[in-house]
């Protein structure tokens, strides 16, 4: 009986870690694909940029080039340690897909709620040929003055509980 109790107790543990929260609000923001990922880097007033994060690296779809196009985010926190391919299924179970770096740069751009999370962007991969590394995008404080880099993650496919997904409604 006491083996059953512990096994049902586990299993209600392990669904609930499975379980996501956001940030309850959805966010409406334009993004401006009349600029180039440079002059949106520069907008952002980044005070750490990591020198993979360019146009070449991360080109902008040719058929965004020259829009500027409404879109509602959300950003989604696992209460856990969280791999790329779980975060992705979660987001695009609950109805959105992963942001690009473009969206986050116009969510970074528009929204207060940046200062309050580190956040990653998996819609924009750069995969680098000489290495094999893919580099993905993410935004987070840089010093205890709050102020925000804009950097890629290349080691890993693995974000700590910290990190929130900020996702793009379909």
């Amino acid at each position: 009986m006491k083996k059953n109790l512990m096994i049902i107790i586990l299993g209600v543990l392990i669904v609930s870690s499975c379980h996501h929260n956001t940030s309850d609000s959805v966010v409406n923001i334009t993004v401006d694909y009349t600029k180039t990922i440079e002059q949106s880097i520069a907008e952002g007033n980044y005070c750490d940029v990591n020198d993979r994060i360019t146009d070449k690296n991360f080109p902008i779809y040719p058929e965004m080039i020259g829009k500027k196009v409404e879109i509602s985010v959300k950003l989604f926190h696992f209460n856990h340690n969280m791999r790329d391919d779980s975060a992705t299924y979660e987001i695009n179970k609950a109805g959105y897909r992963p942001a690009t770096l473009m969206e986050l740069l116009a969510f970074c751009s528009h929204s207060d709620l940046r200062k309050n999370y580190n956040i990653v962007a998996l819609g924009s991969v750069y995969r680098d040929t000489i290495n094999g590394v893919n580099w993905k995008l993410y935004t987070s404080d840089y010093n205890t003055n709050h102020q925000r880099a804009l950097g890629a993650c290349g080691d890993s496919d693995w974000w700590c509980s910290k990190w929130y997904f900020l996702a793009v409604h379909k």
